[in-house]
């Protein structure tokens, strides 16, 4: 098969704040497949956090001169490089009818909206710009946390789920559970240091609110190490290298009891398409990374109906898509 790689930056609408960064672009990396005359398409979704960026992502594709061989999985180390490979071949074969049949067979829960760390007369601005969507994910990880927190609930009664990105001490971390609980928050993500997953688990004797592992979902990570630490597990294609890749993870961790939690990176609607396949699994849905940039070049794949992400046209997807310029 051929292919062929498009170095992008996505440029987000405001700038993206969360515990450890501020930024107003991500670079990604799309790719093209061709196979008897069709095209393909997938996306890496490279993170700082995860040690891999652009640059490491092209390098890697440039390695295949240009055809993919059949032992591209040995070949690729980065988890974003395998996914935008992964979820491009995932069409090829009749694996993706096969793998439909499983993971659709339930309608996807509604979407949270992402608000970033922010001024209040900011945040107010964000909140506006979720006004379709049901349940709103907070980003918090500084020392106005609580502040953020009241002052929000006084302007919606929409459900929060507070994402800290690894951002809370343990002492932090179990005052605002107290608070939490009296602020219609319904999930906690990732509250302490990937490093410090025992301490997570103690937090679990504070709060019923469920707690979601994310950044200690890397690495060599241990599912039953997480299924003892945390209650629900965000599942994103971009770590994980794929889509067929998260949806083993997805059963292993159903079968653990954990609940899911469907996720992305700051991605174009092409990679949120993928992440979307896995939806109906999933207790919470959190893929909205394409509604937080500007220029994305496959806008008009994915719609959102009743604070749902749904496909705009079930005949159109990325087999079909090929883009004729890539600037940005």
């Amino acid at each position: 098969m051929k292919i062929e790689f498009f170095p992008y930056v996505l440029n987000l609408i405001n700038h993206f704040t969360l515990s450890r960064h501020t930024s107003n672009f991500r670079e990604v990396v799309f790719v093209k497949i061709t196979h008897n005359e069709q095209f393909f398409f997938g996306e890496a979704a490279p993170n700082h956090r995860y040690n891999e960026t652009q640059a490491q992502v092209i390098q890697e594709l440039n390695t295949f001169n240009g055809v993919l061989t059949n032992d591209w999985q040995k070949r690729v180390k980065l988890s974003s490089t395998s996914c935008a490979l992964q979820n491009a071949t995932f069409n090829v074969t009749e694996t993706k009818n096969n793998f439909l049949k499983i993971t659709t067979k339930k309608e996807a829960a509604p979407t949270s909206y992402t608000l970033s760390i922010d001024s209040k007369n900011n945040l107010l601005k964000r909140l506006d710009l979720a006004k379709d969507f049901r349940i709103l994910k907070i980003k918090l990880g500084n020392e106005n946390d609580l502040e953020t927190l009241k002052f929000l609930r006084k302007h919606t009664e929409k459900p929060f789920r507070i994402d800290a990105n690894e951002g809370w001490t343990f002492e932090k971390a179990k005052f605002l559970l107290q608070e939490c609980e009296k602020l219609n928050v319904e999930l906690i993500e990732q509250p302490l240091p990937a490093s410090q997953n025992e301490l997570t688990a103690k937090l679990k004797n504070y709060t019923k609110i469920p707690l979601a592992a994310d950044e200690s979902l890397s690495g060599n990570f241990d599912l039953k190490e997480i299924s003892e630490c945390f209650d629900v597990v965000n599942l994103k294609c971009q770590k994980f290298g794929g889509i067929l890749n998260t949806q083993k993870i997805a059963e292993k961790s159903l079968q653990l009891g954990l609940k899911l939690m469907v996720g992305c990176m700051i991605e174009s609607s092409l990679g949120i398409f993928y992440a979307s396949l896995l939806s109906s699994q999933a207790s919470f849905i959190d893929l909205d990374g394409h509604l937080l940039i500007s220029n994305d070049p496959f806008a008009g794949l994915l719609q959102v109906e009743d604070g749902k992400i749904t496909i705009a046209n079930q005949n159109q997807t990325p087999n079909f898509l090929e883009k004729k310029a890539w600037k940005h």
